[in-house]
């Protein structure tokens, strides 16, 4: 099982490097603030980690690759707080650098 921990973390920081050098050089990433980092990483940790341990094949690519996509696009966390504060779900950012208006 360790090698199979060590290229599936090598894997993951390919993909992330990749999207990485993209998302720098088109400078598309949005700022986000200390909700929508904390949702990127939770989402991230807990679906890589959890991809780990499922059984259930769909389960395992349909967690997997949230967990990875929350990992290499920080604007789809942005989105999600987005809609969250637009659903009330989360309580509306402060004005500042990090907000962009209403969804």
């Amino acid at each position: 099982m360790p090698v199979f921990q060590n290229s599936f973390l090598a894997c993951v920081i390919g993909v992330w490097l990749a999207v990485w050098t993209i998302r720098y050089r088109g400078e598309l990433d949005y700022e986000l603030d200390s909700t929508a980092r904390f949702i990127r990483w939770l989402i991230a940790i807990c679906g890589l980690t959890l991809w780990l341990k499922i059984d259930s094949q769909t389960l395992r690519i349909t967690v997997g690759l949230t967990g990875m996509l929350f990992l290499v696009w920080p604007n789809t966390a942005y989105h999600l707080t987005r809609l969250l504060r637009f659903l009330r779900v989360l309580p509306q950012a402060k004005l500042g650098k990090a907000d962009h208006g209403d969804v």
